[in-house]
C-alpha cells in the first residue's frame, strides 16, 4: 500500500510535498516522494488535500473514567478527586469496560495510535487490545497508611500484572502505577519500586500536581495532611519535593513516567534528568481544575523526555490531542509571556516522537521512517477551517481538531475511516455507555 498526501510529515525531517508512504507487512518501507514509479502494481490511496503524520501518543489518560465525562467539572481539584471515587465506587467490571471502550473509540476517532493509560479496574486492557491500540496500561494500587504492611497487597499486584499480560495481545504492555505520593506510602512505594526493578516493569504516578501536594510532602501541612490526619494516618514531614521523596523511594528511572509535574523546581529537574525519568504534559487538566501551568520549555530544555496527555474525560472532557497541543503552545507563551516558549513543530514533535519516548517506544513509533512500525494518521486539511495551510505545523496544531481526521492506521491496519470503526461496533458500544450514563 502507498498512501499519498498534499504533505506527509516524517517528524524527523522536513515536511514533504506531494509525499508518499510505502508500507508493507505492518511497518514503513519507505517515505519519499515518487515512490510509487518504484513499485508497479502497488495499490495507492490519494488522500488529497491531507497531512500524513505519525499516530498521535497520548502520554498518560485514564480509559476507565470516559464514562463520568461532564458530570465532575467546575470543582477544585480535591472536591473533584473525592467525588471521582465516589461515582467511580457504583461502577461494576461490566461498567468500566464499557467506559474503557467509549475512551479507546474516542482515541481512534481523533488520530490517537498509543496510550500511556493508567488503570483502576483493569478495563482498559481488554478494551485498547480490543481496539488495536498501542502502549502501556499501568495498574493502579493505592495503600496511603505509612504504617501498613503492604507486602501483601503488592504479591497480589504482581498476579494482576500476569493476569492482564494474557488480555493485553502484542501491542499492549503492562506496567504498575502507584497513584501518586498523597495516596501511596512511603512502604508501598518501595515495595512497588522493588517490583518493578525486578520484573522490568514500567512505572507510572501522577506527581506535582498540586501545590498541596508539595505542603503535604514538605511540611505535613494543607488540606491533603488534614484529611490523612481525620483518617487517622498521622503524615511525616519530608522537608523535600515530592520529586526528591520519589527519588528516596528508588521509583524513578528511564521506565518511569510522572504525570503533570506543575509544581517543580531546578532541583527537581536535575533529578528527573539524573534518572532518565520521562514527563506526560497535561496542560487542560492542569488548566481546567485550577493547579497551574507545568514548566514544561524547562523539561524539554534539559533533555528530559516529554509526552503530552489528556489525562481521563472526567477532567479534560473532549480527549482531543489536538485540542491539547493547541492549550500546550498557547498555555506556555501566556504563562511565560513569551511567544517563543513553545512552537507547533516542537509540541506537534511531544505529540508524537517525545510521547512514544516517554513509553519507551522511540525506536519503534512516532516517527515516520523506514523499519518502523506503520502507525500513521491522515488529517484532512480541505476544510474552511483549516485551509489554506502555507506550513502543515502550523495547520495541525492552531486548525485541526479530531474532526478533520480522516485515517487511523496502527501496524498498517487501518483501524478508523472517515467515521467508521473498523474493529469495534460502535453502536454498541455508545448504546451501552448511553444506559450507564442514564444510571450514574
Amino acid at each position: 500500500m502507498i498512501y499519498r498526501a498534499h504533505f506527509v510529515v516524517p517528524i524527523t525531517g522536513e515536511p514533504i510535498e506531494g509525499g508518499e508512504v510505502i508500507v508493507r507487512n505492518g511497518q514503513i518501507e519507505a517515505v519519499g516522494t515518487g515512490l510509487a514509479a518504484g513499485a508497479p502494481g502497488e495499490r495507492i490511496e490519494d488522500l488529497g488535500h491531507a497531512a500524513i503524520l505519525p499516530g498521535l501518543v497520548n502520554a498518560h489518560t485514564h480509559l476507565d473514567y470516559t464514562i463520568l465525562r461532564g458530570l465532575l467539572d467546575d470543582e477544585p481539584f480535591f472536591a473533584w478527586i473525592r467525588r471521582l471515587t465516589e461515582l467511580a465506587s457504583h461502577l461494576r467490571p461490566e461498567d468500566f469496560l464499557v467506559s474503557a471502550r467509549l475512551g479507546a473509540l474516542q482515541l481512534i476517532r481523533s488520530g490517537v495510535t498509543a496510550i500511556g493509560d493508567s488503570t483502576l479496574s483493569g478495563a482498559a486492557v481488554e478494551a485498547a487490545a480490543e481496539a488495536g491500540l498501542r502502549g502501556i496500561v499501568y495498574q493502579e494500587t493505592f495503600g496511603p497508611d505509612p504504617a501498613a504492611d503492604y507486602t501483601d497487597q503488592v504479591e497480589a499486584l504482581a498476579d494482576q500484572v500476569d493476569n492482564l499480560r494474557g488480555q493485553a495481545g502484542d501491542r499492549i504492555s503492562i506496567g504498575v502505577s502507584p497513584h501518586s505520593v498523597y495516596t501511596a506510602s512511603d512502604p508501598l512505594l518501595r515495595l512497588v519500586a522493588r517490583l518493578a526493578w525486578d520484573e522490568g516493569l514500567p512505572v507510572a504516578l501522577h506527581a506535582a500536581e498540586t501545590r498541596a501536594e508539595l505542603d503535604f510532602i514538605e511540611s505535613a501541612t494543607g488540606e491533603i495532611a488534614a484529611f490523612h490526619s481525620l483518617v487517622g494516618f498521622e503524615p511525616t514531614p519530608r522537608a523535600k519535593s515530592p520529586v526528591a521523596y520519589l527519588h528516596d523511594t528508588g521509583i524513578l528511572g528511564e521506565k518511569t513516567t510522572l504525570a503533570h509535574c506543575v509544581h517543580v523546581s531546578e532541583a527537581d529537574l536535575d533529578i528527573l534528568a539524573e534518572e532518565n525519568a520521562c514527563v506526560a504534559h497535561c496542560p487542560k487538566s492542569n488548566a481546567k481544575l485550577g493547579v497551574g501551568t507545568a514548566p514544561l520549555d524547562r523539561i524539554i530544555g534539559r533533555g528530559i523526555a516529554a509526552g503530552i496527555g489528556t489525562d481521563s474525560a472526567a477532567s479534560d472532557n473532549s480527549l482531543d490531542m489536538f485540542e491539547e497541543m493547541r492549550f500546550a503552545v498557547l498555555g506556555q507563551r501566556a504563562a511565560r509571556r513569551d511567544v517563543q516558549a513553545l512552537d507547533a513543530k516542537t509540541v506537534l514533535e511531544l505529540a508524537t516522537l517525545g510521547g512514544a519516548a516517554a513509553l519507551g517506544l522511540e525506536t519503534e513509533i512516532g516517527s515516520l521512517e523506514a523499519g518502523k512500525r506503520a502507525d500513521l494518521v491522515a488529517v484532512d486539511l480541505s476544510a474552511p477551517s483549516t485551509f489554506p495551510c502555507p506550513d502543515p505545523y502550523s495547520a495541525l496544531v492552531y486548525s485541526c481538531s479530531a474532526a478533520d481526521v480522516l485515517l487511523t492506521v496502527i501496524e498498517g491496519e487501518e483501524v478508523y475511516r472517515s467515521g467508521e470503526f473498523r474493529r469495534v461496533d460502535s453502536k454498541e458500544t455508545l448504546r451501552q455507555a448511553a444506559m450507564l450514563a442514564a444510571s450514574l
